[in-house]
């Protein structure tokens, strides 16, 4: 594992944590009809979170916001083995 594979792995972490952490589970719960989409019950969009975590290295927030949009789950398993 390189020092880059690493800094890329905390970083999706991170976003990750960051828009997870901010679902409002009262407002989704609150919400008379669940056709709503997912993504309007997040406080932080995830182009955001991305934005947040790569606060000190911006170059890496594209990088980092492809692999979470594209393949969350995956993107999130990768990362925490290289932990």
């Amino acid at each position: 594992m390189t020092q880059l594979s690493k800094q890329v792995a905390d970083l999706i972490l991170k976003a990750a944590n960051l828009r997870e952490n901010s679902w409002d589970e009262e407002e989704f719960q609150k919400a008379s009809n669940h056709d709503r989409r997912h993504k309007d019950f997040y406080g932080v969009a995830l182009e955001t979170a991305c934005q947040m975590a790569c606060d000190k290295d911006p170059n890496l927030s594209f990088l980092v916001f492809v692999l979470l949009k594209n393949s969350w789950n995956e993107s999130i398993e990768w990362a925490k083995a290289q932990a």
